[in-house]
């Protein structure tokens, strides 16, 4: 299944294509949606929206979009098989001496609720090492 979100001349929106068939279909209740990514067991999408501030998931399918969480604004998703949701969110103005963005984590159970702060970028020791809850992302532009 190949999930993408798109602006086909009716706004911007999830589309669905599975992979033996030509054509894709909208998902509703997606509008303005972006960044989709698959739940482990592939039967749900999550997905941000932006109009709405909130991380969102929708069934394959189709069907009512149900809101997983409070995120703005975010960065990216990914689902665990535990049931739960790693975000990132980049505060307005949150940039480092060098002009890289400082992201902080969240984890959220997929069932829904408020995110859990997992790590913000101002965790290092004094003398500059991290302290043992860090982590090095990349993320590159489309």
């Amino acid at each position: 299944m190949l999930v993408y979100s798109a602006n086909l001349g009716d706004g911007i929106r999830l589309y669905a294509r599975p992979f033996d068939q030509r054509e894709a279909r909208p998902l509703s209740g997606t509008e303005f949606a972006y960044e989709p990514f698959f739940s482990p067991d592939g039967r749900w999408i999550g997905f941000h929206d932006p109009n709405e501030r909130k991380l969102k998931k929708v069934l394959v399918q189709g069907g009512q979009a149900q809101v997983v969480s409070d995120a703005w604004p975010p960065v990216g998703g990914t689902w665990l098989a535990d049931g739960s949701i790693i975000f990132a969110s980049q505060p307005s103005g949150a940039f480092d001496a060098t002009g890289v963005a400082q992201s902080r984590l969240f984890r959220v159970p997929d069932t829904g609720g408020p995110p859990e702060l997992l790590l913000a970028p101002d965790e290092l020791q004094e003398d500059g090492q991290p302290t043992g809850r860090s982590c090095t992302t990349e993320r590159r532009p489309p």
